[in-house]
């Protein structure tokens, strides 16, 4: 029975506390100082972002139509193809489509003794393509030899209209566009298309080279002037490119702009097409510095900026400094009336 109770006794002593040990368990553990190593790093301050690579300079082609049901029965173009001045573009119920360059398109059929603005287009384009025509201006005889001439060299024989004493252009026959040769940017013609039900446009050439065009946040890129180099790169290839134009939204509470960057050393042409990553390099730091992230650098009063080194044994020290350039959330830092060092823990996060 005594022994019951001695040990009964026990067992209570140990489970009562004193009033001060309550206290002291019930207060908050000492803060964990969280500490960063100083490092020794270049600093670069840039922007990334993506970008589509496409050709400049496009413009959509219209396909003139007089056909009560005209139906693509040939195509002879494709895209990346480049196409010159009298090629074949494609073939509408059986006759064939040729391009040249002008300014405007055909409107109406030219025959013998026709003259305007649309001759004398028609006539320039024979020239570049080394056929001699006649008056300016003016749909005579020398100027309906040499279309003969042109169809004849393409495989094509016109037929001589007994009632206009000549050869009859069809308006449909040719295609003007503002430049060639061009590049066939994109191309939606398919044989048994019919043009009248087609979705426009079915064919964009391109004269331009490749450029990089991108739609970002306004505040992301407010920096990024024309006249700024740029690195465009696809997996480990990159590219120079200079930004030529910032065109803002056309909204006025948007908050994006398209960004046009054109190459300095032209990309292959499989480019094309591309989603690229764009780096934008704002501020680069001449070489590696010493450097903490922005949180580890505190103010005092005079607003001398200082880090709290910490040694191995937990004890903080101030250490004035002098700081530089940022990027990435890191800051140039250097000592002054003191010393650090690359590898030197300093304190972060505890602003208290």
């Amino acid at each position: 029975m005594l022994l019951a109770v001695a040990a009964g006794s026990f067992a209570l002593g140990q489970s009562v506390q004193s009033p001060e040990q309550a206290l002291a368990e019930a207060q908050p553990p000492d803060p964990t100082v969280l500490t960063v190593p100083v490092e020794l790093r270049q600093l670069v301050d840039s922007v990334v972002f993506r970008a589509d690579v496409e050709l400049s300079a496009s413009h959509d082609v219209g396909i003139p139509i007089s056909e009560e049901i005209p139906i693509v029965t040939e195509v002879l173009v494709e895209e990346g193809q480049t196409v010159e001045e009298g090629a074949a573009l494609l073939a509408v119920n059986g006759t064939r489509r040729f391009v040249l360059q002008g300014l405007f398109p055909p409107y109406r059929d030219l025959a013998p003794g026709l003259s305007g603005p649309d001759v004398a287009q028609l006539q320039e384009a024979l020239v570049r393509l080394g056929y001699a025509v006649g008056r300016p201006g003016v749909f005579d005889w020398a100027t309906e030899r040499a279309v003969r001439s042109m169809f004849r060299d393409r495989g094509v024989k016109l037929v001589i209209d007994e009632e206009q004493g000549g050869v009859m252009i069809e308006r449909e026959w040719f295609i003007f566009v503002p430049e060639l040769p061009s590049q066939v940017a994109t191309s939606g013609l398919r044989i048994g298309v019919d043009l009248r039900n087609a979705a426009l446009p079915l064919l964009t050439l391109s004269n331009g080279d490749l450029r990089a065009v991108a739609v970002v946040d306004t505040g992301l890129i407010s920096d990024l002037t024309p006249g700024r180099v740029v690195e465009i790169a696809s997996g480990s290839t990159s590219f120079k490119a200079e930004v030529v134009a910032l065109i803002p939204a056309s909204v006025a509470e948007a908050t994006s702009s398209t960004i046009v960057m054109e190459f300095l050393d032209e990309p292959p042409a499989d480019w094309r097409g591309l989603n690229v990553r764009v780096t934008a390099v704002f501020e680069r730091s001449p070489g590696p510095v010493l450097a903490v992230p922005v949180s580890a650098i505190y103010a005092d009063a005079s607003t001398q900026s200082y880090v709290r080194r910490v040694g191995p044994d937990g004890r903080q020290e101030r250490i004035d400094v002098e700081v530089g350039a940022t990027a990435s959330g890191y800051i140039q830092i250097e000592a002054v009336g003191g010393s650090l060092k690359a590898g030197d823990m300093v304190e972060v996060g505890n602003k208290g």
